[in-house]
């Protein structure tokens, strides 16, 4: 069922702007859009990310009881899981070398 909320355009402003100025604060972005994502725009991973969240709902008093954090966001643990660091091991020679190749 899909909930109808009637709020005049000041007042949608005004949250707006409070919400964006509350994710300056938090990521120290100065630019940020309706479209802005979390993590690649404001730079705000893993915990950083969750710390923000919590800061948030807490801030605003927001029931996410419901919310699944995991499905929506990567946890540190997958941003920098054991396989990739291996990946980015093995192939660090070969970025070197292209890097050096295309100087020349």
């Amino acid at each position: 069922m899909k909930t109808v909320i009637k709020i005049s355009f000041k007042n949608l402003k005004q949250n707006y702007l409070e919400v964006q100025q509350f994710l300056q604060k938090e990521s120290g972005e100065k630019k940020i859009y309706n479209k802005s994502k979390v993590a690649n725009d404001l730079s705000l991973w893993g915990d950083d990310n969750y710390d923000m969240l919590e800061d948030f709902i807490t801030k605003y008093n927001l029931d996410f009881s419901d919310f699944k954090y995991y499905e929506h966001f990567e946890s540190e643990g997958k941003l920098f899981s054991f396989y990739s660091n291996i990946c980015t091991l093995l192939f660090l020679p070969l970025y070197i070398l292209k890097f050096i190749l295309n100087l020349f």
